[in-house]
């Protein structure tokens, strides 16, 4: 996958194991280029795919006293005028690094913010022996980092990758377990490891003589301005066309998107000008066919990748390793189908993260029938205004699809304390979502973008960073202002994005969307009253599923339960003094006899169970 990496100490200390050891870390095909550079103060090294960005890092500015090293792109720096930077002309290739170095040099930690598009920065001044970490408004591409008691800096945009060093412990941050097996992410900026940090998003973090400091750059700030339908509709088709137009300008590069039948991928598609080949990777003949009905629109080539039978265990170690132990395997759909696609293309687009726009991550006002419950599709924030942390915090642990409810997993001595730390990590998040002007409705929203790479579906995107350039369409700055501009009750039941989908391309909006088979056309209140009518199974079930359900793999192949069983009774990848192994083997017989579904349960205690087994830790277990 592309990613950076490396250290710096306070003393002269060469350490070129460390920098081999980390760069294969991020190292999943035989064709990605690695580059590695080092003094005696420090050391880097960089690994990519050769596409975009292929000059060597890290770059230097004039006088060699400054250096950057990148991952990831910026865009629309290509008209700047050459004068502002006040260095001689960039050359015609593309080269992200150099810009943002030579902005960097004139505009300090400002440059950034002036930044469109998705990257991480390691940053050297040798003058002040100063080390900065740069992070996007999004930390789309992560920095992990640990200082050691004896005042080096260990990064890396993987967690292995700063495991590579042998000094960093490996005690294990319970509070972090407690949130993954509750909300399938880990909040703020801790990770598995107690030593381990993620840097901010739209934070400049500098290390200088064995101390850390923080800056922030850009906050994340919702407006929610009262406007007509069609301002945001004009809007939003405008900055969709032009995010996608940014990142389709290479005319030597073929271009390829993950097509569903689905509103998010179609929706790019109808704003692209450009050539794209269409791969289709579902179970599902409906989802398949009217895939192929959006790519016919316009002329476009459809690629069919059919899942295997033992899908879920041919992906797991690697997609395990890929998440870092901290992200459901079971989102890296593609991995055993990336020969096919870089046969035919060179960048891969896909419609990640735009459900935003659609209402996936507003808090529900629950209307509740028995054990069935439904969003009502109204102003929900009417009902929620008045509610107080405490009870907002109650609501949405209420709402079950986002609680695992991982008691029943932990030996009591565990268990007991979950409850309280959950609620109380929680709080912190809603206090911090109201100071950003986010309504009630809107704080799942702000914690799923103050935290994308924590989010569950971060590894839809990463895992095809380790094999191939992707492109995130949603992660552009003019295109994100007009998600913090837009009221929730624009954004609920996808009103107004169904609208910006007609406007872009009409044939594509008026072909049913696969996961309920409706038109985009369909008024909301009626989507609404259809989907509660498929609940109670008044009609029959509308949509197959599009992916091989992990809860049947789980009953149907012997091969997952014997993995599942295996994990469980290992010490080493679930530590008996923490988890209750006989309760979950119980459960386990509990799924498989249909007597229930622990199928997400199953699916993070496989993720967890399988890095701590390879990445375990070095102390012993304690709890405060």
């Amino acid at each position: 996958m592309t990613g950076i990496a490396g250290y710096v100490t306070s003393t002269k200390r060469s350490m070129p194991a460390i920098l081999d050891r980390m760069s294969e870390s991020m190292r999943y095909t035989q064709s990605a280029v690695v580059e590695k550079w080092a003094n005696d103060l420090v050391g880097v090294c960089r690994v990519h795919h050769g596409i975009i960005n292929a000059n060597p890092q890290p770059v230097f500015n004039e006088d060699k006293s400054i250096f950057l090293l990148m991952d990831g792109e910026v865009f629309d720096y290509e008209n700047k005028s050459d004068a502002t930077l006040g260095r001689p002309a960039l050359t015609s290739e593309k080269n992200d690094a150099d810009y943002c170095l030579r902005l960097y040099e004139k505009l300090g930690d400002q440059a950034f913010k002036q930044l469109n598009g998705s990257f991480s920065f390691a940053i050297y001044e040798s003058s002040t022996k100063e080390v900065l970490l740069v992070t996007d408004r999004f930390s789309s591409h992560p920095i992990f980092y640990s200082l050691t008691s004896g005042g080096t800096l260990f990064f890396g945009s993987k967690l292995s990758s700063v495991l590579q060093a042998p000094e960093i412990r490996r005690e294990l941050d319970f509070a972090s377990i407690f949130e993954l097996f509750t909300f399938r992410r880990i909040f703020g900026t801790k990770t598995l490891y107690k030593d381990i940090a993620l840097v901010p998003s739209a934070t400049v973090m500098r290390y200088r003589e064995g101390r850390l400091t923080f800056n922030r750059y850009w906050k994340l700030l919702f407006k929610n301005v009262r406007r007509p339908d069609e301002y945001y509709v004009g809007k939003l088709a405008g900055a969709m066309s032009k995010s996608v137009e940014r990142r389709t300008r290479e005319k030597s590069i073929r271009y390829g998107i993950m097509l569903s039948g689905g509103l998010d991928s179609r929706t790019v598609f109808a704003a692209s000008n450009r050539e794209m080949v269409a791969f289709t990777t579902t179970c599902s003949h409906r989802d398949a066919r009217l895939a192929k009905m959006i790519a016919q629109t316009k002329g476009c080539k459809q690629v069919l990748l059919r899942p295997s039978p033992e899908h879920y265990v041919n992906i797991l170690d690697k997609a395990v390793d890929i998440s870092d132990g901290s992200s459901g395997f079971y989102h890296a759909h593609l991995i055993d189908h990336f020969d096919e696609i870089l046969h035919r293309c060179d960048v891969l687009f896909h419609g990640q993260f735009l459900d935003v726009f659609k209402g996936l991550f507003l808090v529900n006002t629950l209307l509740k029938i028995g054990r069935l419950k439904m969003g009502i599709p109204i102003s929900v924030d009417l009902f929620l205004a008045n509610l107080s942390d405490e009870d907002l915090v109650e609501r949405i642990l209420d709402d079950s699809h986002r609680n695992l409810n991982p008691m029943q997993v932990f030996r009591p001595n565990y268990a007991r304390q979950i409850a309280r730390h959950v609620r109380s990590s929680l709080k912190i998040m809603v206090s911090e979502a109201r100071r950003s002007g986010a309504l009630p409705s809107q704080v799942w929203e702000y914690i799923f973008w103050s935290m994308l790479p924590r989010s569950s579906f971060f590894l839809d995107l990463t895992h095809i960073r380790a094999f191939m350039l992707e492109r995130s369409v949603i992660l552009d700055n003019d295109l994100f202002e007009i998600c913090l501009e837009m009221p929730p009750n624009m954004k609920r039941g996808g009103r107004v994005y169904r609208k910006a989908l007609m406007r872009l391309d009409p044939r594509i909006a008026k072909i049913p969307n696969a996961n309920d088979g409706l038109s985009t056309q369909t008024p909301t209140l009626l989507r609404y009253v259809m989907g509660g009518l498929r609940i109670l199974h008044v009609v029959g079930r509308v949509a197959e599923d599009s992916w091989p359900s992990f809860s049947e793999s789980l009953r149907q192949s012997e091969k997952l339960r014997m993995v599942m069983e295996e994990t469980i009774r290992d010490p080493q990848s679930l530590d008996p003094a923490i988890f209750d192994r006989e309760r979950i083997l119980e459960m386990l017989k509990e799924h498989v006899d249909r007597k229930a579904d622990y199928g997400m349960l199953f699916i993070y205690l496989l993720t967890f169970g399988r890095w701590h087994k390879k990445f375990g830790p070095s102390t012993k277990a304690d709890i405060a």
